[in-house]
């Protein structure tokens, strides 16, 4: 009885997984959004506006009713028999937008929709428009409601595919968006920036941003490393890396990203800053993107050091040991100089002075004395000229 229900658990993990990345393809317009050859798109999109190919979106007052059309497709090469439902929008666990179960109690946007039918069956390769209603209460707050038409195959229980005698089918959803209007505020704030570590080194970067308004809004979410003295970190592709894109963030909602970079191969001291950018302006659609003022949000950046690769450190070890020889070569080259310049004493050559008396007699080697006095083959000395020499040992005369 516990490995079933354990089954159980697993497998709802699985699905709710599956679904939510059906919701998250769904972001692009040009797609009807499918699984396994079944889904759906809106019926009427709105010209101008390239959110509508993919959602529904309407601005509605308390009591109006907003007619519409869902187009349920059929892609596959068998007929299909398709359920099509309402239910209310829910947030995953990071903030996204997901969509509640069937048997769930319909209490916002999923109680509002009403659709013709609920069950369509398709032949291969074909489609059918099924036309709802969007009835607005009365008592419908300001601002932004969010819900969801659900497409689903209805699957045989005998054919194999069920646990405990349930059907599983993945199903698909499209997004419905309803705005009553009213004083609408779009104001977002970053609540979080963090990073930690990911499987097979990688580093992953937290974002968490919260809508404080009454809609949702779509926010350029980017995150730059660079490093400790500014430059950007450059990819395989010796392009600059910038992780994130643009993410719907629902009203009243905190959303959170992991995003994620290869470890650098030379490790070292790095900063990854976090940038923010959303429309603030309540009078400006979501869908307009030329002239508009952008809000800018930032944070302190996050420091973080990364142990190089063991061939990088190979190398910075043979690097660091090469420049500590040339550091010691110059040090004792300078203070070499230094100490000819301040302490050598003048020498004037006499009558029996050679280069090997003068070099045995202050012990110095033969090959600085001949330096420091620029002396050319055969290295012989004139009486009468000055040369420079050591301080005289002790004792000596």
């Amino acid at each position: 009885m516990a490995k079933t229900k354990k089954k159980n658990i697993k497998l709802k993990y699985f699905v709710s997984l599956v679904f939510a990345v059906v919701i998250l393809l769904s972001g692009s317009p040009s797609w009807a959004i499918e699984y396994g050859g079944i889904g759906g798109r809106p019926a009427y999109p709105q010209p101008g506006n390239a959110r509508s190919e993919s959602i529904f979106i309407h601005t509605a007052e308390p009591g109006q009713i907003v007619s519409e059309g869902v187009k349920v497709i059929n892609n596959s090469e068998t007929t299909r028999t398709i359920s099509v439902y309402s239910t209310d929008s829910v947030v995953s666990s990071g903030g996204a937008f997901a969509c509640a179960q069937k048997v769930d109690a319909k209490e916002n946007v999923g109680g509002w929709i009403s659709l013709e039918k609920e069950m369509v069956t398709l032949r291969s390769l074909s489609s059918e428009v099924i036309p709802f209603t969007i009835n607005v209460p009365q008592n419908a707050g300001v601002g932004e409601q969010s819900g969801c038409i659900v497409i689903q195959e209805m699957k045989d229980s005998s054919a194999g595919q069920n646990l405990n005698g349930l059907a599983l089918s993945f199903r698909t959803a499209i997004r419905v968006s309803v705005t009553v209007p009213g004083d609408i505020t779009k104001k977002l704030e970053i609540t979080g920036f963090s990073k930690t570590k990911g499987e097979k080194g990688k580093i992953i970067f937290q974002p968490k941003v919260k809508n404080l308004g009454n809609v949702s809004v779509d926010a350029d979410v980017e995150v730059r490393p660079k490093y400790f003295f500014g430059a950007s970190v450059k990819g395989d592709d010796g392009k600059k890396i910038v992780l994130g894109g643009e993410y719907p963030i629902l009203r009243g909602q905190e959303s959170e990203w992991n995003m994620d970079m290869k470890s650098p191969f030379w490790g070292g001291l790095y900063q990854a800053i976090l940038a923010v950018r959303y429309n603030a302006d309540p009078k400006v659609d979501e869908n307009i993107t030329q002239d508009v003022i952008w809000t800018h949000l930032s944070v302190s950046p996050v420091w973080f050091f990364v142990w190089p690769s063991l061939p990088a450190l190979a190398m910075e070890i043979i690097i660091l040991l090469a420049i500590l020889a040339l550091l010691y070569f110059v040090i004792i080259v300078q203070k070499r100089k230094s100490w000819i310049k301040h302490s050598w004493i003048e020498h004037k050559v006499k009558s029996g002075d050679s280069v090997e008396h003068l070099v045995e007699h202050y012990h110095v080697a033969w090959k600085l004395f001949v330096k420091t006095n620029h002396l050319r083959p055969p290295y012989t000395l004139k009486v009468g000229e000055t040369v420079k020499v050591p301080p005289k040992p002790e004792g000596k005369a």
